[in-house]
């Protein structure tokens, strides 16, 4: 009799089982075939994510080749467009290599460039971005008004900025510039003077002081 019971249940547990898959059976067929694509998805994507890398590798080995063969400007071609594909770190680094290279092929305003694109990218951390803009406003003392060059520098020569000291001392480079002297000396004394400042631009500010001579 127990058996007889048992072979009930099962039955029943096999037409419950049946009744389900007829409901759901198809369900769980597209779910399994979802699934596998996300699954086969991912690895194509992957492989494609390693294969942009080695590409890039090479890339960047090329343009450190053309710069230890003399060749900046198709170094810094390359760069650029590094500059313009893989992660925020590695577009960062590459565009200030880019904008380096630019810099030793004696093309300022495409320097310049490369560094405001850098600057203007959103995607990037501010401290790299407020580098970039450091770096361009110092080649930008060549080409530009020293009024311009402040207002590149004003948002990072601020107390926070880990920058701050640096855009201070093109401050007065862009003070010095416009003539006046007043002014200049008086950036370079503070930055002189400031005691959490890199002993690297206190001794450079200490340096123009001594030249700039006695205020009148």
């Amino acid at each position: 009799m127990a058996d007889a019971f048992q072979e009930v249940e099962e039955d029943v547990r096999r037409d419950e089982l049946l009744k389900w898959w007829k409901r759901n059976g198809p369900y769980v067929a597209v779910l399994v075939v979802v699934i596998a694509l996300i699954a086969a998805g991912f690895s194509y994507w992957r492989n494609l994510q390693e294969q942009k890398r080695e590409a890039q590798g090479v890339q960047l080995q090329a343009a450190q080749v053309l710069q230890r063969d003399g060749r900046p400007a198709d170094a810094a071609k390359i760069l650029t467009d590094l500059a313009a594909e893989g992660g925020a770190g590695q577009r960062a680094v590459a565009a200030l290599q880019a904008a380096a290279a630019f810099v030793a092929a004696k093309d300022v305003p495409g320097a310049i460039a490369a560094y405001d694109r850098l600057a203007a990218d959103s995607t990037v951390e501010k401290e790299w971005r407020d580098l970039a803009s450091v770096y361009a406003a110092l080649h930008a003392l060549d080409v530009e008004q020293p009024a311009a060059v402040e207002k590149r520098l004003a948002p990072i020569a601020v107390e926070g900025n880990i920058w701050r000291h640096a855009a201070r001392e093109v401050l007065a480079a862009a003070k010095l510039k416009a003539g006046d002297t007043a002014a200049a000396r008086q950036a370079f004394q503070q930055l002189a003077d400031d005691a959490t400042a890199p002993a690297g631009a206190r001794a450079r500010a200490a340096e123009l002081l001594a030249a700039l001579g006695p205020k009148a």
